[in-house]
């Protein structure tokens, strides 16, 4: 058993950096050739090619089974596979991969043939070959199987470049097929239907105009794996010219062998003749279902896509309107907070700069501030006590004794921190105001339990202003 060192994992390391740190260099193919492995050196260079890539496998059938023998099985892939590879060369293509029972062929432009017409000509050429020769053959010679298969092509650039390297005398090199062609071709096989033809738009889009017209078939598709739609084009049972050209000739001759009389074909009795007919009507109606059958297949899961984009949508619709939602929530969580912070800085500076305004501007100032306080949810009355009473009623006795009584009565309403007792004495005496005021103080104890400080306010207002003492009913009540 060999034992592995530092060397040769440094060596590796080194033919690692060889590519990785040297720029790559492209030029465009102008050959009309498949490159193959000796078109390209082993370094850091590529090929851009135009080309349609061809994929095919083995799509199974209900005579073909895990539990075949596998000398049979070995058979059938060699005989598939062989016969997979002349259906691609004989159309101008080349095999490039073989894995298994899946087979890609390359097909680029030349001066006469587009790469797109070759491909699908390859393609015809597999589904006949594959129907016409390849299952007689099969179920004839190995214990009655047949065999399936589908086929995906796509048409588009692609990045070509060698990998791999001589090692221990051995050529051991291949090319690379870089760029999503190959992989969205391979993804169409995947999805074809046995003996379909499925090619992305883009290929169809490229291919010449003869072979779409109405006879061709071709129906438009869109078909889903796992959250991804593939949209294309899907052609079933499409076979060679000449196969079908031999079909009708062999069908007109049986036709023409007709006696005059109606009485022969062949050298057969008129019995014989309605059964013939009879039967080929039974075997074409047969073809007819056969070919009828995926397009009703076709109908369903198109329909069922079609349910699935819609369920798709609605859920889109559903996360657009949830997001807008949750976007007009931050903006006015935002708009809100910008609110809040507006409002704390302006309160502060209004109070503590309310002797440097006039009575009129600070009324402004004020009318400005209850506003934006009501966008966030505060009343006038939370605006006048963010402002302090004591700094109000201080200012607005010197400016309007009357606006200093109604702020005195809404803060004892209110129960708010109140002014300095010698301001309300002042303003209540300017405007004999006695009995208004004890009526308020009797409201407030009668609504609420004073503080400490409101209730010294109170004593002074009521000893001050030789007011009926509320306060006696008030204490007595509290002892009992």
């Amino acid at each position: 058993m060999h034992e592995w060192t530092i060397e040769e994992l440094d060596e590796i390391k080194q033919k690692i950096k060889e590519v990785l740190d040297v720029q790559m260099e492209v030029e465009q193919y102008e050959g009309d050739v498949v490159p193959s492995v000796d078109d390209l050196e082993d370094a850091n260079e590529g090929l851009l090619v135009d080309c349609a890539i061809l994929f095919v496998d083995i799509r199974g059938s209900t005579t073909l089974s895990d539990t075949s023998w596998a000398k049979s099985m070995a058979k059938i892939y060699r005989a598939f596979v062989r016969a997979m590879v002349m259906c691609v060369y004989n159309s101008g293509g080349r095999v490039r991969q073989i894995v298994g029972d899946r087979v890609m062929g390359v097909f680029v432009n030349d001066e006469e043939v587009k790469a797109t017409e070759k491909a699908l000509q390859s393609a015809k050429a597999i589904l006949t070959v594959v129907e016409k020769y390849f299952n007689p053959e099969c179920k004839s010679k190995v214990n009655g199987k047949e065999i399936q298969c589908g086929v995906g092509i796509d048409y588009g650039k692609v990045l070509l470049t060698q990998v791999g390297m001589k090692a221990e005398q051995e050529e051991a090199k291949d090319l690379v097929w870089a760029g999503k062609i190959a992989n969205i071709a391979s993804k169409h096989t995947d999805m074809a239907e046995a003996g379909e033809i499925f090619v992305t738009k883009r290929y169809y889009d490229n291919l010449p105009f003869s072979y779409k017209g109405e006879d061709s078939r071709w129906e438009a598709v869109i078909r889903l794996k796992s959250d991804s739609l593939f949209e294309g084009y899907a052609n079933t049972n499409y076979y060679l010219d000449c196969v079908n050209e031999e079909e009708t000739k062999e069908f007109s001759e049986q036709v023409r062998t007709l006696s005059s009389d109606g009485n022969s074909i062949s050298g057969l009795n008129p019995n014989d003749v309605v059964t013939q007919i009879v039967t080929g009507m039974q075997s074409q109606i047969s073809a007819l279902l056969e070919r009828f059958e995926p397009i009703v297949r076709r109908e369903t899961e198109l329909k069922y896509t079609e349910q699935a984009l819609a369920q798709r949508e609605t859920a889109l619709k559903q996360q657009e309107e949830s997001l807008k939602q949750r976007m007009v929530a931050v903006d006015r969580a935002l708009e809100f907070k910008k609110n809040q912070v507006e409002y704390k800085l302006k309160s502060n500076f209004l109070s503590d700069n309310m002797n440097s305004y006039k009575f009129l501007e600070l009324l402004e100032r004020m009318d400005e501030l209850i506003e934006l306080g009501g966008k966030i949810n505060k009343t006038k009355v939370n605006v006048h006590s963010d402002l302090y009473y004591f700094r109000l009623v201080n200012y607005m006795k010197k400016h309007n004794l009357e606006v200093a009584y109604l702020l005195i009565e809404e803060a004892i309403r209110n129960n708010l921190y109140l002014p300095w007792a010698d301001d309300i004495i002042e303003v209540v005496e300017k405007l004999n105001k006695k009995i208004e005021i004890s009526v308020v103080i009797r409201q407030n104890l009668q609504n609420y339990k004073p503080d400490a400080r409101t209730l010294d306010i109170f004593r002074k207002m009521i000893l001050k202003l030789n007011l009926s003492n509320p306060l006696i009913e008030y204490e007595r009540k509290l002892i009992e």
